[in-house]
Protein backbone atom coordinates (compact mmCIF):
# COMPACT_ATOMS: atom_id res chain seq x y z
CA UNK A 1 0.00 0.00 0.00
CA UNK A 2 1.22 3.48 -1.16
CA UNK A 3 0.90 6.65 1.30
CA UNK A 4 -1.49 8.11 -1.40
CA UNK A 5 -3.78 4.73 -0.41
CA UNK A 6 -3.04 3.39 -3.81
CA UNK A 7 -3.15 -0.66 -3.54
CA UNK A 8 -0.72 -2.47 -5.62
CA UNK A 9 -0.33 -6.02 -5.85
CA UNK A 10 2.78 -8.32 -7.28
CA UNK A 11 5.35 -10.33 -6.19
CA UNK A 12 8.03 -8.94 -3.88
CA UNK A 13 11.55 -9.35 -5.18
CA UNK A 14 13.95 -7.14 -3.61
CA UNK A 15 13.73 -4.00 -1.64
CA UNK A 16 17.47 -2.98 -0.78
CA UNK A 17 18.18 1.18 -0.59
CA UNK A 18 15.82 3.55 -1.77
CA UNK A 19 14.02 1.25 -4.07
CA UNK A 20 11.23 -2.17 -3.85
CA UNK A 21 11.25 -4.06 -6.96
CA UNK A 22 7.73 -5.68 -7.23
CA UNK A 23 7.23 -8.29 -10.26
CA UNK A 24 3.52 -7.96 -11.88
CA UNK A 25 1.23 -9.69 -14.17
CA UNK A 26 0.41 -6.43 -15.33
CA UNK A 27 3.48 -4.60 -15.74
CA UNK A 28 6.02 -7.25 -15.19
CA UNK A 29 9.15 -5.95 -12.88
CA UNK A 30 7.95 -2.09 -11.93
CA UNK A 31 10.57 0.00 -9.27
CA UNK A 32 8.71 2.04 -6.10
CA UNK A 33 10.53 4.50 -4.21
CA UNK A 34 10.82 3.42 -1.01
CA UNK A 35 9.67 6.47 0.61
CA UNK A 36 6.01 6.16 -0.88
CA UNK A 37 5.39 3.09 0.65
CA UNK A 38 3.30 3.25 3.72
CA UNK A 39 3.39 -0.90 4.42
CA UNK A 40 4.12 -4.02 2.77
CA UNK A 41 2.18 -7.40 2.94
CA UNK A 42 3.43 -11.01 1.50
CA UNK A 43 1.77 -14.34 2.23
CA UNK A 44 5.39 -16.11 0.77
CA UNK A 45 8.62 -15.85 3.07
CA UNK A 46 10.83 -13.33 1.95
CA UNK A 47 14.42 -13.16 3.83
CA UNK A 48 14.78 -10.09 5.79
CA UNK A 49 17.24 -8.25 7.51
CA UNK A 50 17.14 -5.54 9.71
CA UNK A 51 19.85 -2.89 10.68
CA UNK A 52 22.54 -4.06 12.87
CA UNK A 53 21.98 -7.93 11.31
CA UNK A 54 24.90 -9.38 9.58
CA UNK A 55 21.89 -12.40 8.68
CA UNK A 56 18.53 -12.16 7.19
CA UNK A 57 15.99 -14.85 8.60
CA UNK A 58 13.30 -16.21 6.61
CA UNK A 59 9.93 -14.29 7.63
CA UNK A 60 6.65 -13.83 6.28
CA UNK A 61 5.17 -9.96 6.61
CA UNK A 62 2.12 -8.38 7.86
CA UNK A 63 0.97 -5.39 7.08
CA UNK A 64 1.52 -2.35 10.23
CA UNK A 65 0.39 0.97 11.08
CA UNK A 66 2.01 3.90 8.40
CA UNK A 67 5.38 3.36 7.69
CA UNK A 68 5.85 -0.13 10.07
CA UNK A 69 5.91 -4.05 8.58
CA UNK A 70 5.14 -7.14 10.70
CA UNK A 71 7.33 -9.87 10.46
CA UNK A 72 6.95 -13.50 11.23
CA UNK A 73 3.16 -13.57 11.42
CA UNK A 74 1.88 -14.81 14.51
CA UNK A 75 4.51 -14.01 16.66
CA UNK A 76 3.06 -10.97 18.89
CA UNK A 77 2.70 -7.45 17.47
CA UNK A 78 6.47 -6.93 16.78
CA UNK A 79 6.39 -3.74 14.38
CA UNK A 80 9.27 -2.48 12.29
CA UNK A 81 9.96 1.01 10.66
CA UNK A 82 10.71 0.11 7.06
CA UNK A 83 13.15 2.55 7.56
CA UNK A 84 14.81 -0.21 9.79
CA UNK A 85 14.36 -2.67 7.49
CA UNK A 86 18.18 -2.90 5.51
CA UNK A 87 16.71 -5.61 2.88
CA UNK A 88 13.97 -7.15 1.98
CA UNK A 89 14.90 -10.79 -0.56
CA UNK A 90 12.92 -13.14 -2.43
CA UNK A 91 14.54 -16.33 -1.60
CA UNK A 92 16.00 -18.45 -4.82
CA UNK A 93 13.93 -20.64 -6.32
CA UNK A 94 14.52 -24.39 -4.76
CA UNK A 95 16.96 -26.65 -6.59
CA UNK A 96 14.57 -28.79 -7.43
CA UNK A 97 12.98 -26.26 -9.79
CA UNK A 98 13.90 -25.82 -13.23
CA UNK A 99 15.14 -22.62 -15.08
CA UNK A 100 15.24 -21.38 -18.41
CA UNK A 101 17.05 -17.45 -18.56
CA UNK A 102 19.55 -15.99 -21.13
CA UNK A 103 20.28 -13.03 -23.01
CA UNK A 104 20.36 -12.30 -26.96
CA UNK A 105 22.95 -8.89 -27.88
CA UNK A 106 22.55 -7.43 -30.81
CA UNK A 107 25.88 -4.84 -30.46
CA UNK A 108 28.44 -2.12 -32.94
CA UNK A 109 31.97 -2.84 -31.40
CA UNK A 110 35.38 -1.35 -32.41
CA UNK A 111 37.84 -3.69 -32.27
CA UNK A 112 41.39 -3.21 -32.26
CA UNK A 113 44.36 -6.41 -33.29
CA UNK A 114 46.52 -5.73 -36.31
CA UNK A 115 43.69 -4.58 -38.37
CA UNK A 116 41.58 -1.91 -36.83
CA UNK A 117 37.95 -2.19 -37.70
CA UNK A 118 34.24 -1.36 -36.44
CA UNK A 119 31.82 -3.94 -36.96
CA UNK A 120 28.92 -5.82 -36.15
CA UNK A 121 28.46 -8.26 -32.79
CA UNK A 122 26.07 -10.88 -32.18
CA UNK A 123 26.08 -12.60 -28.37
CA UNK A 124 23.98 -15.37 -27.18
CA UNK A 125 24.19 -16.58 -23.72
CA UNK A 126 21.82 -19.19 -21.91
CA UNK A 127 21.67 -21.12 -19.30
CA UNK A 128 19.07 -24.17 -17.85
CA UNK A 129 19.37 -25.06 -14.46
CA UNK A 130 17.88 -28.48 -13.13
CA UNK A 131 17.97 -29.74 -10.06
CA UNK A 132 22.37 -29.74 -9.24
CA UNK A 133 23.18 -29.40 -12.75
CA UNK A 134 23.13 -26.12 -14.23
CA UNK A 135 24.40 -26.06 -18.26
CA UNK A 136 25.50 -22.73 -19.89
CA UNK A 137 25.84 -22.22 -23.37
CA UNK A 138 28.02 -18.92 -24.62
CA UNK A 139 28.45 -17.75 -28.93
CA UNK A 140 29.31 -15.01 -30.30
CA UNK A 141 29.40 -13.91 -34.05
CA UNK A 142 30.92 -10.47 -35.21
CA UNK A 143 31.16 -9.57 -38.93
CA UNK A 144 33.11 -7.09 -40.46
CA UNK A 145 33.01 -4.91 -43.44
CA UNK A 146 35.50 -6.82 -45.84
CA UNK A 147 34.75 -7.90 -48.75
CA UNK A 148 35.68 -11.00 -49.06
CA UNK A 149 35.13 -12.13 -45.56
CA UNK A 150 31.56 -12.40 -43.95
CA UNK A 151 32.81 -13.14 -40.63
CA UNK A 152 35.91 -11.85 -38.73
CA UNK A 153 35.68 -14.06 -36.16
CA UNK A 154 33.46 -16.68 -34.07
CA UNK A 155 33.44 -18.78 -30.59
CA UNK A 156 31.08 -20.65 -29.08
CA UNK A 157 31.26 -22.17 -25.61
CA UNK A 158 29.56 -24.76 -23.14
CA UNK A 159 29.91 -25.63 -19.55
CA UNK A 160 27.92 -27.82 -17.11
CA UNK A 161 28.24 -27.66 -13.63
CA UNK A 162 27.21 -29.92 -10.62
CA UNK A 163 26.46 -28.99 -7.57
CA UNK A 164 28.23 -31.19 -4.55
CA UNK A 165 26.79 -29.49 -1.96
CA UNK A 166 25.01 -25.42 -1.53
CA UNK A 167 28.39 -23.92 -2.60
CA UNK A 168 30.72 -26.44 -3.98
CA UNK A 169 30.53 -27.76 -7.24
CA UNK A 170 32.47 -29.33 -10.33
CA UNK A 171 32.37 -27.94 -13.57
CA UNK A 172 33.30 -29.62 -17.05
CA UNK A 173 33.58 -27.52 -20.48
CA UNK A 174 34.88 -26.81 -24.06
CA UNK A 175 34.91 -23.87 -25.99
CA UNK A 176 36.05 -23.28 -29.82
CA UNK A 177 37.50 -19.86 -31.24
CA UNK A 178 38.02 -18.96 -34.34
CA UNK A 179 40.18 -15.57 -35.94
CA UNK A 180 40.62 -14.53 -39.45
CA UNK A 181 42.66 -11.99 -38.55
CA UNK A 182 45.12 -13.10 -36.24
CA UNK A 183 48.18 -15.36 -36.89
CA UNK A 184 46.89 -17.29 -34.02
CA UNK A 185 43.49 -18.92 -35.49
CA UNK A 186 42.03 -21.36 -33.81
CA UNK A 187 41.91 -22.62 -29.75
CA UNK A 188 39.99 -25.62 -28.82
CA UNK A 189 39.83 -26.06 -25.19
CA UNK A 190 38.28 -28.84 -22.70
CA UNK A 191 38.90 -28.60 -19.16
CA UNK A 192 36.96 -30.02 -15.74
CA UNK A 193 37.76 -28.64 -12.39
CA UNK A 194 36.47 -27.87 -8.58
CA UNK A 195 34.38 -24.30 -8.25
CA UNK A 196 33.05 -22.39 -5.35
CA UNK A 197 29.93 -20.45 -5.07
CA UNK A 198 29.98 -17.94 -2.83
CA UNK A 199 26.73 -16.18 -3.48
CA UNK A 200 23.28 -16.75 -5.89
CA UNK A 201 20.41 -14.33 -5.22
CA UNK A 202 17.64 -11.43 -5.93
CA UNK A 203 21.34 -9.34 -6.23
CA UNK A 204 23.81 -11.19 -8.49
CA UNK A 205 26.31 -13.78 -8.03
CA UNK A 206 29.79 -14.47 -7.60
CA UNK A 207 31.72 -18.52 -8.81
CA UNK A 208 34.90 -19.10 -8.98
CA UNK A 209 36.28 -22.38 -10.68
CA UNK A 210 39.82 -24.13 -11.16
CA UNK A 211 40.23 -26.02 -13.92
CA UNK A 212 43.05 -28.35 -15.47
CA UNK A 213 42.35 -27.52 -19.66
CA UNK A 214 43.79 -29.55 -22.55
CA UNK A 215 44.46 -26.67 -25.78
CA UNK A 216 44.91 -26.76 -28.99
CA UNK A 217 46.55 -24.04 -31.06
CA UNK A 218 45.86 -23.54 -34.68
CA UNK A 219 47.70 -21.38 -36.74
CA UNK A 220 47.33 -19.65 -40.29
CA UNK A 221 50.17 -21.24 -41.56
CA UNK A 222 49.03 -24.68 -40.88
CA UNK A 223 50.78 -25.54 -38.11
CA UNK A 224 49.35 -26.58 -34.14
CA UNK A 225 50.40 -27.23 -30.72
CA UNK A 226 48.77 -29.26 -28.24
CA UNK A 227 49.12 -28.48 -24.74
CA UNK A 228 48.21 -28.52 -20.82
CA UNK A 229 47.37 -25.24 -18.68
CA UNK A 230 45.69 -24.65 -15.38
CA UNK A 231 43.81 -21.62 -15.19
CA UNK A 232 40.72 -19.92 -13.18
CA UNK A 233 37.80 -18.67 -14.04
CA UNK A 234 35.33 -16.14 -12.57
CA UNK A 235 31.83 -14.94 -13.28
CA UNK A 236 30.64 -12.29 -11.16
CA UNK A 237 27.00 -10.39 -12.26
CA UNK A 238 25.64 -7.21 -9.50
CA UNK A 239 22.15 -5.93 -10.15
CA UNK A 240 22.11 -2.37 -8.59
CA UNK A 241 19.07 0.84 -8.51
CA UNK A 242 16.37 -1.56 -8.18
CA UNK A 243 17.73 -4.51 -10.99
CA UNK A 244 17.59 -1.75 -13.36
CA UNK A 245 21.27 -1.37 -14.14
CA UNK A 246 23.23 -4.83 -14.23
CA UNK A 247 27.49 -4.93 -13.51
CA UNK A 248 28.49 -8.34 -15.06
CA UNK A 249 32.28 -9.45 -15.21
CA UNK A 250 33.90 -12.78 -16.55
CA UNK A 251 37.19 -13.78 -17.70
CA UNK A 252 39.61 -16.69 -17.15
CA UNK A 253 43.25 -16.76 -16.63
CA UNK A 254 45.71 -19.41 -17.61
CA UNK A 255 49.40 -20.68 -17.29
CA UNK A 256 50.39 -23.60 -19.53
CA UNK A 257 52.40 -26.16 -18.36
CA UNK A 258 54.88 -25.76 -21.22
CA UNK A 259 56.86 -22.97 -22.60
CA UNK A 260 54.24 -22.90 -25.60
CA UNK A 261 53.56 -19.55 -24.29
CA UNK A 262 53.83 -17.37 -20.52
CA UNK A 263 50.12 -16.70 -20.43
CA UNK A 264 46.69 -16.78 -21.59
CA UNK A 265 43.74 -14.63 -20.44
CA UNK A 266 40.03 -13.62 -21.64
CA UNK A 267 37.46 -11.36 -20.05
CA UNK A 268 34.56 -9.31 -20.08
CA UNK A 269 33.32 -6.20 -18.34
CA UNK A 270 30.23 -4.53 -18.92
CA UNK A 271 27.30 -3.17 -17.54
CA UNK A 272 23.22 -3.68 -18.92
CA UNK A 273 20.24 -1.17 -19.06
CA UNK A 274 16.91 -2.74 -18.16
CA UNK A 275 14.32 -0.81 -20.74
CA UNK A 276 11.70 -3.20 -20.01
CA UNK A 277 11.16 -6.57 -18.52
CA UNK A 278 12.57 -8.40 -21.95
CA UNK A 279 14.66 -5.24 -23.67
CA UNK A 280 18.09 -3.98 -22.24
CA UNK A 281 20.62 -1.35 -23.42
CA UNK A 282 24.74 -2.79 -23.18
CA UNK A 283 27.69 -1.19 -23.17
CA UNK A 284 31.05 -3.55 -22.85
CA UNK A 285 34.61 -4.67 -23.00
CA UNK A 286 36.27 -7.78 -23.76
CA UNK A 287 39.90 -8.22 -23.89
CA UNK A 288 42.29 -11.46 -25.33
CA UNK A 289 45.43 -12.06 -24.64
CA UNK A 290 48.35 -14.72 -25.68
CA UNK A 291 51.61 -13.78 -24.51
CA UNK A 292 55.31 -14.88 -24.26
CA UNK A 293 55.12 -17.02 -27.41
CA UNK A 294 58.44 -17.74 -28.50
CA UNK A 295 57.53 -17.29 -32.27
CA UNK A 296 56.25 -13.84 -31.45
CA UNK A 297 52.50 -14.79 -32.69
CA UNK A 298 51.71 -13.37 -29.78
CA UNK A 299 47.66 -12.22 -29.32
CA UNK A 300 46.31 -8.97 -28.08
CA UNK A 301 42.73 -8.01 -29.06
CA UNK A 302 40.34 -5.46 -27.19
CA UNK A 303 37.05 -5.16 -28.08
CA UNK A 304 34.68 -2.16 -27.41
CA UNK A 305 30.99 -2.61 -28.31
CA UNK A 306 27.91 -0.90 -27.54
CA UNK A 307 23.99 -2.21 -28.39
CA UNK A 308 20.45 -3.18 -27.41
CA UNK A 309 19.65 -6.77 -26.13
CA UNK A 310 16.65 -9.41 -25.24
CA UNK A 311 16.63 -11.19 -22.12
CA UNK A 312 14.01 -13.80 -20.79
Amino acid sequence: MLKNGDHISGDIILMEGANLVLSTSYGGDITISKDQIQTLESKQPLMVRQVGQTQGAVESIRAGPRGNVQPAVGVGLNFVDLNNIDQIMKPQPDLKAAIWKGNIDLALHAEKVKTEKDNVNLAAQTSFVSGPWRHSAIAHVREDDDEVASTANWSAEYSVIRFLTDRWLWEGGLSYKKDQIENLQTRRKIGTGPGYQFWDDQLGNFTVVALLNRMRFGYSGGGSNTFYFTSARWDFKRYLVGRKFEFFASGELGRPLSDIAYYAYDSELGLRYSVTEWASLNLKYEHAVVAGKSDNSNLDSARYTAGFGVNW
